[in-house]
């Protein structure tokens, strides 16, 4: 396993605890700006694992 890799699972990792934690904490969801960070969020992990699948 090489460092990237292990960047990549660390980033894919953060990311979904940081979206799970504005969803379960209460914040007004349906605020645009909320929900296009999750948005963002949610692509960042698809590219990462898209990237993993590769290098593995």
């Amino acid at each position: 396993m090489s460092g990237d890799f292990l960047l990549a699972k660390l980033a894919i990792f953060l990311l979904r605890v940081k979206t799970r934690y504005i969803i379960t904490n209460g914040y007004c969801i349906t605020d645009n700006n909320v929900m296009s960070a999750i948005f963002r969020r949610f692509l960042l992990v698809k590219i990462a694992e898209h990237i993993l699948r590769k290098t593995t």
